[in-house]
């Protein structure tokens, strides 16, 4: 499991998962007084949808060998109402990991306690996992196949209404829009300030008329589409869709005029609620068009795990056409585009990447080559900021020699 790929998969029960990670941190480990038997429980972690634990003794459970003093890892499933299959994987800080085979838990089988009482020798753990400070830090990778299809979908962080733009806005009629758009036979006025803020290709447009009085005319754009574009931008009201097709256009409106938050709401919405096999060819060619990383790892995995029934639809044309997109199928399928010794980052599905951005309160939008160079980028100007810091500290020392 160590060379598994980290990505999200749309499977039925024979196919697990992408990995997720929980870890355990132990401080002051070598100090802990627990005696054997005696353990340490982590509080609840959350993967896959579910509830865990993470449980060490730090000098062997009541099962560990005697004859030397073991460190025993263990992780526990809490959710036992369905029948659940996952396998796992533990991990310490030089990344000795261990396998284990596949676990089932459920109403029929209530072991849902599975590890080690022999993970590792404590003399080894002490000399060769313990991190600069003295903690340590368990990791349990886990994968999971349940009967039920399984999905797991990013969405952006639940976006704040103002209410004063609520106001300003006013369903259309306020008296203090400076642009107005004709879209269609449908006509919309807005404020280029808050398209500055909210809507940046939508605002140059704006802002580049030199008639205010004349109505901007946008092209290849549906009334309903760009209605709801606006209110988006205001009233930050998330768009609801009938069809796949109403989804994608908005998806292609919001790109257009670089709506992002709205952006990356419909593209979770179309991965969630209008992905399948039928047209999983046709929207990786679009994903790939209109840089939506998340659409697009989704719609290569459902190629993927789909291979035969895709290629049977209209939408295989348009991948044949394009051989970096076949490339990449392959390498989705062979993994042999991962570089040796490369690090994590290389390695997270979209969803991890942007979860890590978002807490950095960094871009969410763009490719996801794009979106690994920027965390990458980000990961060292942290790196090179903590260095600057402590040379500050500790950089500049007087010595004073006394006769």
């Amino acid at each position: 499991m160590a060379s598994c790929k980290r990505r999200i998969v749309d499977s039925a029960s024979d196919t697990f998962s992408h990995v997720e990670t929980i870890e355990f941190v132990i401080y002051n480990f070598e100090a802990r007084t627990e005696k054997r038997k005696h353990w340490i429980e982590s509080p609840t972690l959350r993967a896959h949808g579910y509830n865990w634990n993470i449980t060490v003794y730090p000098r062997g459970s009541d099962t560990s060998p005697t004859d030397k003093e073991y460190v025993s890892c263990y992780l526990q499933n809490q959710s036992v109402e369905v029948d659940t299959y996952f396998r796992y994987s533990c991990v310490l800080r030089n990344r000795r990991r261990k396998v284990a085979a596949t676990v089932k838990v459920g109403p029929e089988n209530k072991q849902h306690w599975t590890g080690w009482p022999n993970f590792c020798q404590r003399k080894n753990v002490l000399e060769k996992h313990l991190d600069e400070d003295g903690s340590l830090m368990v990791q349990f990778d886990i994968q999971i196949a349940t009967a039920k299809k399984y999905k797991r979908i990013w969405y952006p962080e639940k976006f704040e209404r103002n209410q004063e733009l609520v106001e300003l806005y006013q369903g259309g009629d306020s008296e203090t829009f400076d642009a107005e758009f004709a879209v269609g036979n449908n006509s919309f006025g807005a404020h280029k300030s808050i398209l500055f803020l909210k809507c940046k290709k939508l605002y140059e447009i704006a802002n580049e008329s030199e008639n205010n009085d004349t109505p901007i005319v946008i092209t290849s754009v549906s009334g309903h589409s760009f209605g709801c574009l606006l209110e988006f931008i205001y009233k930050v009201t998330p768009p609801e869709f009938e069809t796949g097709v109403q989804a994608i256009e908005l998806l292609e409106v919001s790109d257009r005029f670089e709506c992002v938050g709205l952006k990356l709401y419909v593209e979770s919405v179309i991965v969630e609620n209008f992905l399948s096999v039928s047209n999983a060819a046709d929207l990786l060619v679009f994903a790939d068009a209109h840089s939506c990383a998340l659409l697009k790892e989704a719609a290569m995995n459902a190629v993927v795990t789909n291979a035969a029934a895709v290629r049977d639809t209209e939408g295989w044309s348009a991948i044949q056409e394009s051989n970096r997109l076949l490339e990449e199928l392959f390498h989705s399928v062979t993994d042999v585009h991962r570089p040796k010794g490369d690090d994590e980052i290389d390695l997270m599905d979209v969803t991890t990447l942007r979860n890590c951005l978002q807490k950095a309160k960094l871009d969410l939008d763009g490719s996801r080559e794009m979106l690994v160079d920027r965390w990458k980028n980000y990961q060292k100007e942290q790196a090179n900021e903590d260095e600057s810091q402590s040379s500050e500290l500790y950089g500049s020392r007087e010595i004073i020699i006394v006769d």
